[in-house]
């Protein structure tokens, strides 16, 4: 009792009350050397009154004096450990020593440092105290390591995390497990790596060390990779992502949410990876970290143009122009400017992709890089060909075929040359395409790669189109069918059904075109494409209707109406239900066909499709004048008259003249769309180039 009340009137005196502080005043102060208050410090007068509680506040004191008068800071530290040396706190002793022999070290007093790190192994030995030998091995592990004797550093740092549980684990052993894990690494030993990496999480979950957790649990990932184990992959990305979380890091936060972004990509859910790579662009821009940025933009801006979301990949690519160019990474910013060219190609505005392919080309030839120069030369050589400048479009593709075959590189030289049969084809060259396609075929025939094989088939489908081969085409593009299908790209599959549909149609073979508009709708639906199974659907319908089978036409009118509701979109609904309104007129349904025709004309009109409002008012008129409804008749046909006057239809404008001249007897309604089997408005062959990255 009276002990403890001595101690608790020290500290309400304060530390100056303590004797080994007086005595480090007294040196600081010039009335005593420091040997001889070293000595009075392990001197019973001094020590006899002293807990070890006041020895660790007085280390807290040392550790702050420090901050500010390091030498004095130094000095009452060893004072400190002389007292507790005498005392016999030997797990103290340990702590102090551990601290006098850090202070050292940072002041490159090695011998002194090494003497303190002795008297710690020694006293850790002599009490058994785990913690204070885990302490130590750590200390001498990383000296072992800075003088590169790595063997002797692995095997004190095993020492440490051996001689505690796992449970016991310090801050100091979560480093330590990561340094071993980091060695085993790269030594190639990846399942010690593994374990060691694991630990290092596990227990810096505990102790709230979300950082080091992040770290252990994203070289877990690197390793899971490595070995094919995908999924096991994503699950410790989950948990980094929950750590990073947890921590204010904005940068390790980015670092993970692009890992997430890049692992769902390689398991093909590129549609889940871009809300992550968004916010790793994010945190990029939040930190001024243009590599984290670009990177990720760079794997956005791919997957938007693989999903067909042109506007968004090149809203992307123009970032990435300006980022790449801000870095002065020039052949990058050139790389880039491709990818916006040839996304610019595909849209169709070839006087911007002309531009941005020219800067590129200008990149090229200062990079000296033959692959990128090739490939500028390709795009640019379309770009011309459909700009109709034959001789410059022609000299283009020369360079990147040349270039291709120097390279040894056969699937781009087969690639340029497809693009050149086709602007032979463009100039009128059918016979030169015709060569092209054959040199194309050859080098491709062998290769396995089926993408290319598809657009040698496709290219040869279009020379058959010229040449008015409609079966032969059909049979070309068939191929180029099954080849996107062994290659497993979907995407491209889906371009060519819609057009053998619309050839077997020409060739009389309704039913086999029925079978293609399916396998398309099917394959729309599959990609979650609901634009285009929209399109198809109607597509479908209007090959109903257009053979009389109008109960089958309606069913299709039905699903077309469903989705285009489900976008949404009021230009799609309209013609949905223009489409469904004629179809259960011509079946008869009259009554049906006019409620759909009325809704019809509100969706049209909300779209601003006038072409679309003019003929459902005219339809409608001709309903009601067969069903002698007069003045409903007069005001739908008046209607239908006046918007085909104001959009410059002349026939449709006549026709509602003509009937409302004889309201009696009724005359047969027109549907009159000129779209009614409007099978595919897309290139023949698809604008996809592959990525430079």
């Amino acid at each position: 009792m009276l002990d403890h009340f001595s101690r608790w009137l020290r500290r309400y005196k304060g530390i100056e009350a303590n004797p080994v502080y007086r005595l480090a005043i007294d040196v600081a102060t010039g009335k005593m050397t420091f040997d001889r208050a070293l000595a009075s410090a392990q001197s019973y007068p001094v020590i006899s009154g002293l807990a070890d509680g006041d020895l660790i506040e007085l280390d807290r004191q040392a550790e702050f004096e420090t901050k500010t008068n390091f030498e004095f800071g130094l000095m009452l530290s060893q004072l400190n450990a002389a007292a507790a040396r005498s005392k016999g706190f030997e797990k103290v002793y340990v702590d102090l020593c551990l601290r006098v022999a850090d202070l050292f070290e940072t002041t490159g007093r090695i011998q002194e440092r090494d003497y303190y790190l002795r008297e710690a192994v020694q006293a850790a030995q002599r009490t058994s105290y785990v913690a204070g030998q885990r302490r130590v091995s750590g200390r001498l592990a990383r000296q072992a390591y800075e003088r590169g004797d790595r063997e002797e550093a692995r095997r004190l740092w095993m020492t440490q995390l051996e001689a505690g549980r796992d449970e016991a684990d310090t801050r100091e052993e979560v480093d330590t497990a990561l340094r071993l894990a980091n060695l085993a690494l790269t030594e190639g030993d990846t399942a010690n790596a593994y374990e060691l990496y694991h630990r290092a999480g596990k227990s810096g979950r505990r102790l709230g060390l979300y950082g080091e957790v992040v770290e252990s649990l994203l070289a877990q990932v690197t390793i899971s990779r490595e070995r094919g184990e995908m999924q096991g992959a994503l699950m410790l990305l989950r948990q980094a992502e929950e750590a990073a979380d947890r921590t204010a890091d904005s940068h390790l936060q980015g670092q993970v949410s692009y890992r997430v972004g890049a692992l769902l990509c390689d398991l093909g859910r590129v549609e889940d990876a871009i809300p992550y790579l968004q916010k790793a662009v994010g945190h990029g821009r939040e930190l001024s970290d243009l590599q984290m940025e670009t990177r990720s933009l760079h794997l956005l801006a791919n997957i938007q143009q693989r999903l067909g979301h042109d506007e968004s990949a090149v809203e992307h690519y123009e970032d990435l122009v300006s980022l790449e160019g801000r870095t002065g990474n020039q052949v990058e910013s050139g790389r880039a400017l491709c990818q916006l060219g040839a996304l610019y190609f595909d849209a169709n505005r070839l006087d911007d992709a002309y531009q941005v392919l020219s800067q590129a080309r200008d990149i090229s030839v200062q990079a000296g890089d033959p692959h990128f120069n090739v490939q500028v030369h390709g795009l640019l050589g379309s770009v011309l060909a459909a700009q109709g400048r034959e001789r410059d479009a022609l000299e283009a593709l020369d360079v990147a075929v040349t270039g291709s075959r120097a390279a040894e590189d056969y699937a781009s030289e087969a690639r340029w040359l497809i693009a050149a049969g086709e602007a032979m084809l463009r100039f009128g060259g059918p016979q030169e395409a015709v060569e092209l396609a054959n040199r194309a075929g050859a080098l491709v025939r062998d290769s396995g790669d089926h993408a290319l094989r598809a657009q040698v088939f496709a290219l040869s489908g279009q020379i058959a189109l010229v040449d008015g081969r409609l079966k032969d085409a059909a049979g070309s593009f068939a191929s180029a069918v099954a080849s996107t299908r062994a290659g497993g790209d979907p995407h491209e599959t889906l371009r060519y059904l819609p057009l053998l549909a619309r050839l077997t149609v020409e060739t009389g073979e309704i039913d086999q075109a029925f079978r293609y508009l399916e396998a398309a709708i099917e394959q729309a639906e599959q990609l979650g494409d609901q634009s285009r199974t929209c399109s198809l659907l109607g597509q479908t319908a209007r090959l109903y209707q257009r053979q009389a089978e109008y109960d089958e036409a309606i069913v299709y009118y039905e699903r077309t109406l469903a989705v285009a509701r489900h976008l949404h979109d009021d230009a799609l609904i309209g013609r949905a239900m223009q489409g469904l309104a004629t179809s259960l007129d011509s079946a008869g349904r009259l009554e049906e066909a006019i409620d759909y025709y009325r809704e019809a004309i509100d969706a049209t009109e909300r779209a601003g499709d006038a072409r679309s409002t003019a003929r459902i008012h005219y339809n409608l008129g001709a309903i009601y004048a067969d069903a002698d409804r007069d003045d409903q008749a007069r005001r739908h046909l008046i209607r239908a008259r006046d918007v085909a006057e104001s959009i410059q239809d002349p026939a449709l404008a006549d026709l509602a003249r003509d009937l409302l001249g004889m309201l009696s007897p009724p005359g047969s309604y027109f549907d009159g769309d000129p779209e009614d089997f409007q099978l595919s408005e897309e290139p023949v062959r698809p604008r996809d180039y592959p990525t430079l990255h």
